[in-house]
């Protein structure tokens, strides 16, 4: 009885050793020239895809002039003429007037635009006219 154990047990020892020697074999090298090493080569990122297309300027980059001078109002028609003979790389529609508070206005980029951010812009008011 204890040959037969041990010829089972030797038998047993015999074929675990070897289904791990074959299941740990390295892998053979590549002959390919081009990639020697088997590591995969970086993505570049592609010149026109998502981020390109939504890519959007802030508008603090864009408007230069944020001190508009003496304006004769602060209604949003005199502000925004104002802001495009200042900055003429502005669209007149890309941005608009967001909120106007004394002699401060913030403006915004408008929906459809290239813009992104906000921008606060100063000026003075015609004292004449400012009632």
């Amino acid at each position: 009885m204890k040959k037969l154990l041990s010829i089972l047990g030797a038998i047993g020892l015999t074929a675990t050793n070897t289904t791990s020697l074959v299941a740990c074999d390295k892998p053979k090298p590549n002959n390919n020239s081009e990639n020697r090493n088997n590591k995969p080569e970086p993505q570049k990122p592609s010149s026109g895809g998502y981020e390109s297309i939504n890519k959007k300027t802030n508008l603090s980059n864009v408007l230069i002039s944020t001190y508009l001078g003496e304006l004769q109002n602060n209604q949003t028609e005199t502000i925004l003429n104002k802001i495009l003979k200042l900055n003429s790389n502005v669209e007149k529609n890309s941005i608009e007037i967001g909120t106007v508070i004394d002699n401060w206005a913030s403006i915004i980029p408008t929906s459809n635009s290239k813009y992104e951010g906000a921008v606060m812009i100063n000026f003075i008011l015609n004292k004449n006219n400012y009632s």
